[in-house]
């Protein structure tokens, strides 16, 4: 958070429990600190991804596994996006919509057209082992508070556990790696393998990078 000057950090697993965390910290550059929040708040979680989004001065927040609202229920993937004032200490429930269910996706804030950006993850509940390789291009508008399925010409393949970032000498945004499906068979098995691809994101389609 470039007007606070701290790096925000929320939820997790806890050490090497299966406890979760609701808890934001903030880090100065020396040590953590402990925030005490004003008002309603996501529930403890972890898998999410946060972005800050530099037009508004608020940070990002999608997704996680959060515990289950019955005693002893599984966990569950949400589909909630949250936004959060660090100068404030305010979180805000913006939306339960937008892209489906999953985990293993990765967000980039485009300060240049202004959209938080959101491609690939694994999605929950596909029905075959290929299907839950995503390979779809959301972005987030903050001032409207809705997020919109893209449709580029060209695309990644399906992936999930890849890394995303802003370019912002090119003005694009940059995606790695990820495990994708290197080959199906007619049973529905496939074989996976990780990637070693670079793709940029333009704002309108993907381009591949890799020169192998």
């Amino acid at each position: 958070d470039p007007v606070k000057r701290v790096s925000i950090m929320f939820g997790g697993y806890v050490g090497g429990s299966v406890t979760l965390s609701s808890v934001l910290w903030e880090w100065d550059g020396n040590d953590w600190q402990e925030v005490s929040i004003v008002g309603p708040h996501p529930q403890a979680r972890s898998g999410h991804k946060m972005v800050y989004d530099s037009a508004r001065r608020v940070h990002v927040m999608y997704g996680g596994l959060v515990p289950s609202p019955e005693p002893g229920g599984s966990r569950r993937h949400v589909t909630e996006t949250w936004e959060y004032d660090a100068l404030a200490r305010i979180w805000t429930l913006r939306s339960t919509n937008g892209p489906s269910s999953r985990f293993d996706f990765d967000l980039a804030f485009d300060p240049v057209r202004n959209r938080t950006v959101l491609f690939g993850g694994s999605l929950t509940g596909a029905p075959t082992l290929f299907d839950k390789y995503a390979s779809d291009t959301w972005v987030w508008d903050g001032d409207a508070g809705t997020w919109q399925q893209l449709n580029p010409a060209n695309k990644p393949s399906g992936r999930f556990g890849h890394a995303m970032a802003f370019d912002s000498t090119r003005n694009v945004v940059v995606l790695l790696g990820g495990e994708y499906v290197k080959e199906r068979f007619p049973d529905n098995g496939i074989l996976s393998a990780l990637s070693g691809e670079t793709w940029t994101w333009d704002g309108s389609n993907w381009a591949n990078q890799s020169l192998y």
